[in-house]
């Protein structure tokens, strides 16, 4: 129908709906790509589904060209997509700067994602620059500090005891000690492992929340849309 009616811009709006509505909107964004190979030329009608599509498969950078250039959205319509897709992308100031300039009475919904987005940049995320420094100093203190305590307790115990056993070897047969080495190396290579280790540690405890806080923009966005 839509190809015996090319002129009919709402049929095309609602052959993207049924794309969205039975969760398949990665083949509705490739159809509507295939009809509409310049972004610039997609109609009103289509407009605001081609954004949620764009931003359902998390095309990020596609989602901000297009509503950057696009005219036919409204002002608020436009901020909360732009809002909405900087959430999604765990950018949460500039989200904020978006959905502050959405007028409340036009939708009132923005009120709900300023909350969580302001909830977001509350959180208290952890360093992973502090998380490397201190498992430096103490091996698994990195890890305690991301809240890994059982991580962290085994890396201060493991190298803990080989640098000990290491020590006892060194101090027994000298440079020589085969159990010297031994130990040596398997504590060195633990202790640089939880290095590396309380690195990541950090950055996936702030991952964490972050998607915390996205899950709630999400489900806010597909149930309102």
């Amino acid at each position: 129908m839509v190809f015996l009616k090319p002129e009919d811009k709402n049929l095309q709006r609602t052959l993207f709906s049924t794309y969205i509505r039975a969760e398949n909107s990665a083949l509705g964004l490739k159809r509507a790509q295939l009809m509409y190979p310049l972004q610039e030329r997609i109609p009103a009608e289509v407009a605001p589904i081609y954004a949620f599509m764009l931003l359902k498969n998390k095309a990020f950078d596609k989602a901000k060209d297009f509503l950057t250039n696009e005219n036919t959205l409204s002002k608020e319509d436009k901020f909360l997509f732009l809002g909405t897709s900087n959430a999604l992308n765990h950018d949460w100031e500039d989200a904020l700067v978006y959905y502050n300039k959405v007028a409340t009475d036009q939708k009132p919904i923005v009120a709900n994602y300023r909350e969580i987005t302001e909830l977001a940049l509350q959180q208290k995320y952890k360093s992973p620059a502090l998380a490397t420094g201190l498992s430096i100093l103490i091996p698994g203190a990195g890890k305690v500090y991301t809240r890994d305590w059982k991580d962290g307790l085994v890396a201060l115990l493991f190298v803990g005891t080989t640098a000990w056993q290491a020590h006892r070897g060194f101090s027994r047969s000298g440079t020589k000690s085969v159990r010297g080495w031994i130990f040596a190396s398997v504590s060195t290579a633990f202790y640089i492992g939880n290095i590396f280790g309380s690195h990541k540690s950090a950055k996936f405890y702030n991952q964490r929340l972050n998607e915390h806080s996205q899950r709630e923009i999400e489900r806010i966005f597909y149930t309102n849309f």
